[in-house]
């Protein structure tokens, strides 16, 4: 069984949960915030404010997302991620072959490596395979798309790795029905567009939603595994962690 939690992983001790004192020092500042939003909802009214919140939210969420990259990077336990490092290792045996699609600079790649799988990684972004080759390591990379990948070769892999790749694609039941034939297992992982109650405000009033500019479409747990089962996919276990889904998915015998 995998934590859901990076409490769990011991690198924040707390015994009894996160406690805080009961006079806080930011009371003033909490005062002058909700003045602003209630003259601001008596000038504009309460769906504009409420749009304009939002939005400031919206903007500001990436950008924070954005700086925390250093801080996340250097403790791996507190990730943002569903497919965590004990998520691959568990699903990786000895041997096996492992195809790493969108592997961008190789971290995935070399992780599988370490863990004795024989790997190949493609990405469309030359600069990261160049990077991912200057690394001393036995795995192959590419820069190639998955549909030249499969055309130009017939290998059968054990199992394929898409983290964060889906949604940047204009098609992706295309690309999972092409694995189908050439893959046994995939762990896949997305943005969960539920995992904030926010976005579902911003649906509802039209606000954009999306996590990335260049995501063409986020995801539920329920319209991924729909998209899985319609390209022959049928989920194993699941994953909803820190704004994100992870599947580990094999090939649908039905």
């Amino acid at each position: 069984m995998i934590s859901n939690s990076w409490l769990d992983s011991g690198s924040i001790e707390t015994e009894k949960g996160f406690s805080f004192a009961r006079d806080k020092n930011d009371a003033l500042i909490w005062r002058f915030l909700y003045l602003l939003q209630r003259c601001l909802k008596l000038g504009l009214g309460e769906t504009r404010v409420t749009k304009l919140i939002l939005m400031i939210n919206w903007y500001t969420n990436r950008l924070a997302f954005e700086n925390i990259q250093k801080l996340i990077n250097e403790n791996q336990n507190v990730s943002v991620i569903g497919a965590t490092k004990e998520f691959l290792r568990e699903n990786i045996t000895t041997g096996a072959k492992v195809l790493d699609l969108g592997c961008s600079t190789g971290h995935w790649s070399f992780l599988a490596e370490e863990m004795g799988a024989q790997v190949v990684g493609i990405d469309l972004n030359p600069q990261a395979i160049e990077s991912a080759k200057s690394v001393k390591s036995s795995a192959n990379f590419f820069n190639v798309s998955v549909e030249e990948f499969i055309s130009e070769n017939s290998d059968l892999f054990d199992l394929a790795i898409l983290t964060h790749i889906i949604e940047h694609l204009d098609s992706p039941e295309k690309i999972l029905s092409l694995l189908k034939h050439r893959v046994q297992t995939l762990i896949i992982e997305v943005p969960d567009i539920e995992s904030s109650a926010l976005n579902f405000a911003r649906i509802k009033l039209n606000l954009p939603y999306y996590s990335d500019a260049d995501h063409v479409r986020e995801y539920s747990l329920e319209t991924l595994e729909l998209l899985l089962s319609q390209t022959g996919w049928r989920v194993k276990e699941c994953i909803k962690r820190g704004g994100t889904i992870a599947v580990l998915a094999d090939v649908s015998k039905d």
